[in-house]
Parts: structure tokens; C-alpha cells; sequence
């Protein structure tokens, strides 16, 4: 049972993770994004045995605070980002968002509203 729902959900992540960075970041980015989040998933299961070697030597309080380390970094990159967005003059930003969308361009959403928050130009 279990396989076969994984045989069935598996194709609607790869369809939901490509319906996302379309909608989100824009199509005229697509494929560097989407790029990039494939990457990181590839890296993510690489990491996946080194992880079980860890918990089986070491138990799994090491592996579990390895991944509590991982994890409270990722949770902090919306906090970073959001303090750059709201830096008055932030060239640092300008140089973040430069590669995702031109106003010419299909940009997506994240450009959009940093525009829009900024009275048309990106901080």
C-alpha cells in the first residue's frame, strides 16, 4: 500500500514544486529557480545515509541535533530577508532580486510586491 502511494504522489511534487516557482518567482526565471530547488533536494538525499550512519553509531540525539541546527538556520532566512526588505536603502537587496524579473519581463510575484511595497522600485 504504502508504495503505491508513493508511485501516486510522487509526480505531483515534482508538478506542485514546478507550478510554484512559476507562479511564484516567474516563468522568465523558471528554470534557474527551479534549477537551484532541484539541486537542493539532490544534496538534501545525499545527506540522507551519512545521517543514519550517525544515528546508528552514535544515537539518534546526535542525528536529531543535527537536524535541529539545519533546521533553526533555515527557519532564520525569512528573518533575514525581511530585514533586508526593509532597509531604507538597502543595495545589498537590489542585488538579491536583481536576476528575478525586468518590468518588460514575466516577473513574478515576489518582485511584484517588493515593487509595489517600495513605490515601484525594488529596496
Amino acid at each position: 500500500l504504502a508504495f503505491a502511494v508513493f508511485a501516486l504522489v510522487r509526480p505531483l511534487f515534482y508538478t506542485l514544486g514546478a507550478s510554484f516557482v512559476g507562479q511564484v518567482f516567474g516563468f522568465g526565471t523558471f528554470g534557474k529557480v527551479y534549477g537551484l530547488l532541484t539541486t537542493f533536494a539532490g544534496i538534501a538525499c545525499l545527506i540522507v545515509q551519512p545521517l543514519g550512519n550517525l544515528a546508528a553509531n552514535n544515537g539518534f540525539e546526535v542525528a536529531n541535533g543535527v537536524l535541529t541546527v539545519a533546521q533553526a538556520t533555515t527557519a532564520a532566512l525569512p528573518l533575514c530577508i525581511l530585514v533586508l526588505w526593509r532597509r531604507p536603502d538597502s543595495q545589498e537587496t537590489d542585488a538579491l532580486l536583481e536576476g528575478f524579473g525586468t518590468p518588460n519581463s514575466n516577473e513574478g510575484a515576489v518582485v511584484t510586491r517588493a515593487r509595489s511595497m517600495s513605490g515601484g522600485k525594488v529596496l
